[in-house]
């Protein structure tokens, strides 16, 4: 490696071809930019001595015709200074002169910019000094050959007219000549790195190199790490074409940080972490790459990146079912489980579930983001409990088999505050809350309710945030209470915020929102009745669309157990002693309960709803399981009014009293059956 300090147009000047490595990015220099840098010549114009252009870096590859440099870094500085000459030369040859002596100082000018600094004096590929890629060669190339066949949107063609529009005002308002233009170059200092191919690492150099050009981005650092290293270039293009392009292709750079994102998500999901951030991303992925080789990881990055695209820009081959709930989670700006959605989508592509499983997922995830927002847990706690999720409930690599039902139990069941709320307290809530206030989601309920319906309208308030009219009949204090509610939100395409109760039904009625609003225009005022009335009503709605069920499998466990697992039959009831009980299914629906006691007792429960004056009967047999009498006798369950059983029995005793009622009932004795664990 050498280090050498040059003026700029020395580093141009010789039979040089610089390259770019397929790795490269794309000719990025706004007008800010190209604006930056020709202030520093206009300085130089001004009589400033010198100015320093930053650091170039060029792995060296000579051969008797070129001195063949790889540009590693300096690009869009180089391909500014290009452009900059090229407009130069352009100008100078389209203007008239009035002596024949200027004109051909002038002339010979340009010749000298084109033949010395933009081109060699060679046929075929290597005349050319610059090589850039894709379609900024395309445009370069027409450059140089006529700027009028260049894209007009292209940013080199666009940066040349902003040069040509600046050498025009110098040579007219200033009165500057262009070969004074020309010799600014000669005073702008670079250093230029000199790598040798296959003794130094331009990845190691590139790093530390704090470039004055357009700072890189993240996406930018892990490109190059990943194909920078390799030497072969014939290796390195097949890499960046198979994989690098499909990763960052332009609809994933439809925002600006839409790449960074899709890499902070991935490092979060392969190191499970919670503090991957900008500024450490490019280390926190290098970490990732230790075991593995580039092309791996690669492979791996370009399947994921489309799972990305599923998550955000609803892309690929799912239902349309799976883009409703994805859709949603975007309505909701949740991209907190992405990292627990990642291990989803690639269980799905590995057929582990199938695709009604991957839905009923999404869907449990729709919920518990509705429902823990609505009850307020704390939110830095979600994305904790997305990162470690599978893990978590899956490190029992047999509740795989019972996929979306162990999801479910551990988000019900996780003793912390990132649990799922119950039901019942979701419904309460999401008619207390000031629900207006919390934009996004008030949104995205009352779209729920509304059928999914949402065009061309926005929530409001019924009850005006301000009672200026004095024609609403309610405190202030209760004003302040209800105002936000549920209950008091709805759609209206347009609002008259200080409106009276009839007028803003007017609106309503115009409006296409009737599940929203028909108990609403049909009222002759509105106060906290009706509010009161409004959001339990909406909010049943929201519970039967965001109801969790709490039945869960007993088999289902989420830590590693020595001890066997096991299902028995009401046969099974002289050891039963050797056992814990962790549950039960009947009628195929699992119940999980560590009591023998309790068990029972639900059992009964179940049984008198279809079976009621059966067991009423059981009240005047004596000596037989299961004890029922109509007295209550000291700890008796009761069963219903004045029916009671004992239900304080060993566990031997408990199954042959369910064996006896079955056997009573007549029920075949298949329909139940009861999961242990060995003690």
């Amino acid at each position: 490696m050498n280090s050498e300090q040059k003026i700029l147009l020395k580093l141009l000047d010789g039979k040089n071809v610089f390259q770019l490595p397929v790795y490269q990015r794309n000719y990025n220099w706004e007008s800010k930019h190209v604006e930056r840098f020709l202030e520093d010549i206009e300085a130089i114009l001004n009589g400033r001595d010198t100015h320093f252009f930053g650091v170039f870096v060029g792995i060296e590859k000579s051969s008797s015709f070129v001195d063949r440099k790889t540009l590693i870094d300096g690009q869009q500085r180089l391909t500014t200074t290009m452009i900059f000459l090229k407009a130069l030369h352009d100008f100078i040859l389209d203007q008239k002169y009035d002596r024949e002596s200027e004109a051909n100082s002038n002339r010979n000018l340009a010749t000298d910019i084109m033949t010395s600094y933009l081109t060699n004096n060679l046929s075929g590929k290597d005349r050319v000094k610059l090589q850039l890629l894709g379609v900024d060669r395309e445009n370069y190339l027409r450059l140089l050959e006529n700027p009028t066949l260049c894209d007009q949107n292209s940013r080199i063609k666009q940066n040349y007219s902003t040069c040509r529009k600046k050498i025009a005002e110098w040579i007219k308002w200033e009165k500057k000549t262009p070969q004074e233009i020309f010799d600014t170059l000669a005073k702008i200092q670079v250093i230029y790195l000199k790598l040798f191919d296959g003794e130094d690492d331009p990845q190691l150099i590139f790093e530390s190199i704090n470039s004055t050009g357009l700072d890189l981005a993240k996406s930018d650092l892990i490109r190059n790490f990943l194909l920078m290293g390799i030497q072969n270039r014939d290796e390195q293009e097949r890499l960046f074409k198979e994989y690098w392009l499909k990763i960052a292709d332009e609809n994933l750079h439809r925002d600006n940080d839409s790449i960074e994102k899709f890499f902070t998500h991935y490092v979060t999901y392969k190191l499970e972490i919670s503090d991957v951030k900008s500024e450490n991303l490019y280390e926190k992925f290098k970490s990732l790459c230790e075991k593995s080789t580039h092309e791996e990881i690669l492979i791996e990055l370009e399947k994921f990146s489309q799972y990305f695209r599923a998550f955000v820009y609803f892309e690929g081959n799912y239902s349309e079912t799976v883009f409703k709930y994805l859709r949603a989670l975007s309505e909701l700006k949740h991209t907190t489980c992405f990292p627990f959605l990642f291990h989803l989508f690639e269980d799905f592509s590995n057929q582990v579930i199938d695709e009604s499983t991957l839905e009923k997922v999404l869907k449990l995830i729709v919920s518990y983001y509705v429902q823990t927002q609505v009850c307020g847990n704390p939110t830095s706690k979600r994305r904790e409990f997305f990162i470690t999720l599978h893990r978590r409930v899956f490190i029992v690599e047999s509740n795989k088999k019972k996929y979306f039902e162990a999801v479910k139990k551990f988000m019900c069941k996780i003793q912390t505050t990132a649990q799922l709320p119950s039901n019942e307290n979701f419904f309460d809530r999401v008619q207390e809350i000031n629900l207006f206030y919390v934009a996004d989601l008030c949104k995205f309920l009352l779209k729920d309710i509304n059928d999914g319906n949402i065009d061309g309208l926005k929530p409001a308030i019924i009850l005006p945030k301000n009672l200026e009219d004095g024609s609403w009949s309610i405190s202030s204090e209760d004003h302040e209470k209800y105002r936000y509610r549920l209950g008091n939100c709805t759609l209206v395409s347009h609002d008259r915020p200080s409106s009276s109760f009839p007028k803003k039904k007017d609106i309503y009625n115009e409006d296409s929102t009737s599940e929203l609003n028909f108990d609403v225009v049909n009222q002759v005022y509105w106060g906290i009745d009706q509010i009161e009335s409004r959001g339990n009503r909406l909010a049943q709605i929201l519970l039967k669309h965001f109801n969790v069920d709490r039945n869960f499998d007993a088999e289902i466990v989420f830590t590693q157990q020595q001890t066997k697992i096991k299902t028995i039959s009401l046969d099974d009831w002289k050891n039963i002693d050797k056992f814990t009980l962790l549950g039960y299914n009947f009628r195929d629906v699992s119940h999980e309960v560590k009591s023998w006691k309790r068990m029972f007792e639900e059992i009964l429960v179940i049984l008198d709803e279809k079976y009621s004056k059966e067991l009423d009967s059981l009240a005047d047999v004596d000596g037989k399981y299961p004890k029922i009498t109509r007295n209550q006798i000291d700890d008796t369950f009761e069963i219903h009014h004045n029916l009671y059983a004992d239900t304080n029995l060993d566990p031997q005793l408990v199954i042959l009293s369910i064996q006896s009622l079955f056997q009573h009932l007549n029920l075949p004795k298949n329909l139940i059956s009861f999961t242990v664990a060995e003690k």
